[in-house]
């Protein structure tokens, strides 16, 4: 299994078959006394996600390493990296081999996003499977409707804009201390599993 940044990294991609679910939590403090002005206490200052992920086995082996992923988990106590598998950003330009600089559409994650330590570090999927994970050192706005991030260490491969997905890596536990798989016959099963965030114990990019 891959290693980065101190941990495991989950490099199966969900299976399709549903829409995926997202629940988002954000713990907060409400002060209201009846009557003048209600406060509200932010005290995780960040927002905490629960991913849902249905996890497609097409023989004994997917499952063995299913079976295995979960048992090196120990339920919900070893964290992971988890790819969102999602545009999170569109490449304006490819990235050259030798180049830190990556050059995406504006979804102003210069005000947003690099803020915080949780949504410094991104997976580019290339075209041919390939995953490759770097840290986001600086993000500045152009202000001409895009956005320059700075990784900490060039790709080593060019990072077509044309077929390149480039999606954030979330550091996660189980939701759960137990799974169920789900059988189609002697060969094909499927699991259903539930991941939450741990945005406040991610690494910082060095």
């Amino acid at each position: 299994m891959t290693t980065y940044a101190g941990f495991d990294v989950l490099e199966t991609p969900p299976n399709r078959r549903d829409d995926q679910t997202d629940t988002v939590d954000h713990l907060t403090g409400v002060f209201d006394p009846g009557l003048g002005k209600i406060s509200v206490v932010d005290h995780s200052q960040v927002s905490t996600v629960t991913h849902t992920f249905s996890w497609f086995l097409k023989d004994r082996a997917e499952v063995q390493l299913l079976r295995d992923f979960y048992a090196a988990r120990k339920g919900r106590a070893v964290p992971f990296w988890l790819p969102s598998w999602q545009a999170d950003f569109t490449l304006v330009q490819t990235v050259a081999h030798d180049h830190t600089t990556v050059i995406v559409q504006d979804v102003s994650y210069s005000l947003t996003g690099f803020p915080f330590v949780s949504r410094r570090r991104l997976c580019f999927v290339l075209g041919g499977g390939t995953m490759l994970y770097r840290g986001i050192t600086a993000s500045v706005n152009n202000g001409d409707g895009t956005e320059t991030l700075t990784i900490d260490s060039a790709p080593g491969v060019d990072v077509s804009a044309s077929d390149a997905l480039i999606s954030l890596l979330y550091l996660c536990r189980m939701a759960d201390d137990a799974m169920t798989i789900n059988w189609y016959g002697t060969e094909g099963a499927e699991c259903d599993l539930t991941w939450q965030e741990i945005p406040l114990e991610a690494p910082a990019v060095t």
